[in-house]
């Protein structure tokens, strides 16, 4: 299995065994995370693998999963520095599948206050993973997600593979399964917006940004495989245009080849 395929069957593991990840592993997780590329810019990142076989973990909150390892991300903070860890999560969460182990991503980041911060980087988002005790899959029927003619607008039919990639953003995790996305499709883009919002604590915001950063992880992730281009990027015109309830978000221009699209600038 890849990490494309992983997307239609992945699910969140709750439950796992106590069997030791070899080192090996280990160090193939975190060699993974170094490479996966830069989206929203350049932003400085880290992360800290944490075995908690060793040691009995404290930071998880009453009600989350206790896993056996943990992954713990860091980034500066700047502008789309959530959206950037919540894409590096849910990469980290496929690839996870491929090599047969299971995660979670916790909503809460009070580690404790050796791990708060990495240098200069602070703590962002906190995943528990390892084998899973029970299924690592599920069916894409299993899923509970809106249908896609609920939360995408076709202006016109767009290419098959513009479909396929919508199809893979749309089972994107999110808090509470929120999925605060909504699409508007326009020829070879995908304008992104967020959905109606119940409330705007800082904590609501906070996951919601990492949700939005799970879903372009799965157009990246799609888009890849499809042999078609993505760039994240913020058109000027778009953002202007307000739909009841919704907030522009970013655009992902799709194409075959390189191509220069006016009236835009870089999603960082």
């Amino acid at each position: 299995m890849d990490t494309y395929e992983a997307i239609f069957s992945r699910r969140s593991v709750r439950k796992y065994t106590k069997d030791r990840i070899s080192e090996d592993t280990l160090s193939e997780i975190s060699h993974y995370f170094n490479e996966i590329p830069d989206v929203f810019g350049e932003i400085n990142t880290a992360m800290t693998v944490y075995d908690g076989t060793q040691k009995k973990i404290h930071f998880v909150m009453p009600g989350e999963p206790e896993g056996p390892y943990y992954l713990i991300f860091y980034s500066e903070s700047c502008v789309n520095d959530l959206m950037n860890i919540g894409y590096r999560m849910e990469k980290m969460a496929l690839y996870l599948v491929t090599l047969g182990l299971g995660s979670c991503i916790l909503s809460n980041t009070a580690v404790r206050k050796n791990y708060v911060r990495k240098g200069e980087l602070q703590v962002m988002g906190l995943m528990t993973f390892g084998r899973p005790r029970g299924s690592l899959t599920r069916q894409e029927s299993e899923y509970r997600r809106y249908p896609l003619e609920k939360i995408c607008y076709m202006k016109e039919q767009p290419e098959e593979w513009t479909q396929m990639i919508l199809r893979a953003a749309r089972l994107a995790p999110s808090v509470n399964n929120s999925q605060p996305w909504r699409f508007v499709v326009t020829g070879n883009r995908i304008h992104v917006f967020s959905g109606k919002h119940r409330s705007e604590s800082m904590d609501h915001h906070h996951q919601e940004l990492l949700s939005f950063g799970a879903m372009f992880a799965h157009i990246t992730t799609a888009a890849e495989e499809l042999w078609v281009d993505v760039d994240l990027i913020r058109l000027e015109h778009a953002s202007g245009k307000h739909f009841p309830d919704n907030r522009y978000i970013l655009t992902a221009v799709l194409s075959n080849g390189a191509e220069v699209f006016p009236g835009s600038s870089g999603a960082g």
